[in-house]
């Protein structure tokens, strides 16, 4: 959720160099987990905010704080059932 709220604040105050960074943090974060899907969209979202092209991030970081919510969901269940 902190990587979400991060990005999402970069870039609304167009802070391309800052969502870029937390952007590779997080990618590294989800592929430890195996979210190889998220892991490409969130270099993607790196690349395009250093390239400073904006206006296709938001798409790609909806896409990823869906696969997320949907990861902690599961690992909540995962959790109650162990």
């Amino acid at each position: 959720p902190v990587f979400i709220h991060n990005m999402k604040k970069y870039l609304d105050n167009n802070k391309l160099e800052k969502l870029a960074r937390e952007a590779h943090t997080a990618k590294s974060s989800v592929l430890i987990f195996g979210m190889t899907n998220s892991g490409r969209l969130l270099k993607e979202i790196q690349l395009l905010a250093e390239n400073k092209k904006s206006t296709e991030i938001q798409p790609m970081l909806e896409v990823v704080e869906m696969e997320l919510k949907q990861a902690k969901s599961e690992l909540r269940d995962f959790l109650k059932e162990g």
